[in-house]
């Protein structure tokens, strides 16, 4: 005889998915408004999205179904919003995607541009920004990040590697996976760097994102807000109108604003270039004391 538990392995997530919009409907008794069978759906969707219990993908396709059933909305109005151009194009961005991670052609033009920018750490970390910059403008920022982070953890295998030889030799040294690194044992400067590292493909991946309509969701959907409001160019002519009207209050420019640019603009670059890392800045002209 099968073992219960085992049994219960099995059912456990279509028990889930039918029994969890039962226990929802609480939420409609209490008002019995649309707006209640609304909000039991998406509770519904977000709890299922989170757990992943089914994909992510039919799960976004319940509103079809729950919105018409429950007379929230018309199927044929409904069924439009999911046939937007703005999802089209961000669909197309995903097959496009799908074919470069496929062919591998990401890693070789990542890798191109990592050997272009050198081994220095600063420059590492620069060849990282540009290289997943640039992947975020076509793939999404999830896509590019998920790529580029086997190739930050191999890179930071490798430095660790040769920490650990210039330390104790070439003798007894092996190289480590990045989940045998104990990084309590590591200077703090290399920790450091490597969360550096880490750090750049998050942040870097979200700055190449808005970069194309493409790059991110947010995007598309901003683009077929703008698309679809039929005064946006009187609205733009009036803010211009108020732009121009408050810079021409301004009057011209005074000598006083002059000196404070200057003086502005030499405080920035005294303070980039007294040691800027790359080469030697003005710093270097003085005795340290």
């Amino acid at each position: 005889m099968p073992r219960w538990d085992s049994v219960f392995t099995k059912i456990k997530r279509p028990l889930i998915v039918v029994l969890l919009p039962f226990l929802l409907s609480s939420i409609y008794f209490i008002s019995q408004t649309k707006a209640s069978v609304c909000a039991c759906v998406v509770i519904y969707m977000s709890i299922l999205w989170i757990t992943e219990i089914i994909p992510m993908a039919a799960t976004a396709l319940i509103p079809m179904v729950a919105y018409p059933v429950f007379g929230i909305i018309e199927a044929k109005e409904l069924c439009f919003e999911y046939l937007t151009d703005a999802n089209f194009v961000f669909f197309g961005s995903l097959i496009m995607a799908i074919g470069i991670e496929s062919v591998k052609l990401h890693e070789r033009i990542a890798l191109m541009i990592l050997m272009a920018t050198g081994t220095n750490p600063r420059w590492l970390m620069l060849g990282f920004q540009v290289s997943t910059a640039f992947l975020s403008m076509f793939m999404s920022n999830t896509a590019t990040s998920a790529m580029m982070l086997p190739i930050v953890t191999s890179v930071i295998c490798e430095l660790d590697y040769c920490r650990r030889r210039h330390k104790k030799g070439a003798e007894n040294v092996v190289k480590r996976d990045i989940e045998e690194i104990c990084f309590k044992d590591s200077k703090e400067k290399d920790r450091n760097t490597y969360k550096c590292l880490l750090l750049s493909i998050c942040f870097s991946a979200s700055i190449g994102g808005i970069a194309t309509i493409i790059g991110t969701g947010p995007n598309l959907i901003m683009a077929a807000f703008l698309d679809d409001d039929p005064n946006e160019k009187e609205i733009e002519e009036v803010l211009h109108q108020v732009l121009e009207k408050k810079y021409t209050d301004l009057g011209p420019i005074q000598y006083s604003e002059k000196v404070i640019s200057v003086l502005f603009a030499s405080m920035v670059l005294s303070w980039f270039f007294r040691d800027p890392k790359i080469f030697p800045g003005w710093g270097y002209l003085f005795p340290h004391g």
